[in-house]
């Protein structure tokens, strides 16, 4: 056993010379790395650990960076994100979900922010907007839900906002169709 000092922590650290397996705890003898190294960084299968013992990450480390598919937690041992990584970023095909493990968002990352195709959902677990995100807004096609299910809107997001198509109300009967314009919309809400 080896007593390393990162970060001004102390962790005691012992290997599995055979395998390459390394265990790195905190100073209360909970878990902080459990996995592979490879030139002093963590490589291969790993899984890091809050100071409380609970996962914080399990999944596939490159050069000391968390690359391919994974798991986060929160610090409470609920998952967070499941998905594809690159350089430690949410990247790729992903799920977030919000503490009491329902999901949050489906769909595509890129450099940690939403991109591309996803799904957004209430903590209750309802569908509240699917289509095109952009650096993590609203950016293109998309549909916007009541809380009951049925469409809201459909059409064009320009900046996390809505430009033109079609408004329902909550009966699912069409009641504007066109461009929205940020005065308009405004009235439309005053009525509601």
């Amino acid at each position: 056993m080896y007593i390393l000092n990162i970060y001004k922590h102390k962790f005691k650290m012992s290997f599995d010379s055979f395998y390459n397996k390394i265990t790195i705890d905190y100073k209360n003898d909970n878990k902080y790395f459990e996995g592979y190294l490879k030139n002093c960084l963590f490589n291969g299968i790993g899984t890091l650990f809050y100071d409380n013992g609970n996962k914080f990450y399990e999944g596939y480390f490159v050069d000391g960076k968390m690359e391919g598919r994974g798991i986060t937690y929160y610090c409470n041992g609920i998952k967070f994100y499941e998905g594809e990584y690159k350089n430690s970023n949410h990247e790729g095909k992903g799920i977030c979900y919000y503490e009491n493990g329902n999901k949050w968002y489906e769909g595509q990352y890129k450099n940690g922010k939403r991109e591309g195709k996803g799904i957004y959902y209430t903590i209750n677990g309802d569908k509240r907007y699917e289509g095109v995100y952009k650096d993590n807004k609203r950016e293109g096609h998309g549909t916007e839900y009541y809380y009951d299910g049925s469409m809201y809107y459909i059409g064009q997001f320009i900046d996390n906002k809505k430009e033109y198509r079609t408004l329902f109300d909550i009966k699912g009967t069409q009641i504007y169709r066109g461009h929205f314009f940020r005065k308009f919309l405004q009235e439309i809400s005053n009525l509601w």
